[in-house]
C-alpha cells in the first residue's frame, strides 16, 4: 500500500498510477533470458532507467547469474533508498541516485531496460537521454522500454525515428495499470552511433 501511495501522490514525478505488472516486467526481464541462451559464457553489464519501488528490478535481478552486473537508476531519493535497502548485499548491483543525464555510467551496457515516463519529459530532454542510451549500449546490444496504451503516438521525433529503425519487435502486455506496449530495439555495428536527423 505504501508504494501505490507514492504512485498516486507523485504520478507527475514517476508517470504511473502503479508499479509495473509482473507481466510486463517479465517479459523485459525476458531479454536478458535470451541473451544469456545466445551465449551462455558471456557476462552481461545490464542498465535500469527509472528503477521506481523495484517492480521490473526484482525480476531482472531474478534471471542474473553472478558474473552479470546490473547498474539502477533512480532520481526519486526515497524511491533510491528503498532499492539500496533491498540490495545492500547483493555484490553485484549498484544503485545511484540522480538524473540519467548526470549520471557517470559504467558503459558500454549489453541490455538497458527503461522505465522512464517519456510522456512526462521535455522533447529536448528525451532526445537527450535516447542519444546518451544510444552511446551507451553496446554494438549489438539491446534496449527494451514500454509506452502505455493510452499515448497513442509518439510526441519526440527523436524517439519515434529510433524506434522506427532500430525495433526488433513491440509486444502488448494487457495485464497492467494501464496496459503497455513493450518495445525491444537492437542495435548493430552500423545503428550503435545512429542520430536521426529530424527535419
Amino acid at each position: 500500500m505504501k508504494n501505490a501511495l507514492y504512485f498516486i501522490k507523485n504520478i507527475k514525478q514517476v508517470g504511473a498510477v502503479a508499479p509495473s505488472s509482473k507481466f510486463l516486467a517479465q517479459k523485459m526481464a525476458g531479454v536478458l533470458d535470451e541473451e544469456i541462451e545466445r551465449d551462455p559464457e558471456r557476462s552481461f553489464n545490464l542498465l535500469e532507467l527509472g528503477s521506481g519501488t523495484g517492480s521490473m528490478s526484482r525480476y531482472i535481478y531474478e534471471h542474473m547469474r553472478d558474473q552479470d552486473h546490473l547498474d539502477m537508476v533512480e532520481i526519486e531519493k526515497p524511491l533510491y533508498e528503498q532499492l539500496v535497502d533491498r540490495y545492500k548485499d547483493a555484490s553485484n548491483v549498484d544503485v545511484f541516485n540522480t538524473d540519467y543525464l548526470h549520471f557517470d555510467s559504467k558503459a558500454p551496457y549489453d541490455i538497458i531496460f527503461s522505465s522512464l515516463p517519456y510522456e512526462g519529459i521535455p522533447n529536448e530532454q528525451t532526445e537527450d537521454i535516447w542519444q546518451k542510451k544510444l552511446d551507451e549500449c553496446k554494438s549489438g546490444g539491446r534496449i527494451t522500454y514500454f509506452k502505455y496504451l493510452n499515448f497513442k503516438s509518439f510526441r519526440c521525433d527523436f524517439e519515434e525515428h529510433v524506434v522506427d529503425n532500430l525495433k526488433q519487435r513491440q509486444d502488448l502486455v494487457w495485464l497492467n495499470l494501464p496496459p503497455a506496449r513493450l518495445f525491444v530495439l537492437e542495435l548493430d555495428e552500423e545503428k550503435v552511433n545512429y542520430s536521426p536527423a529530424i527535419a
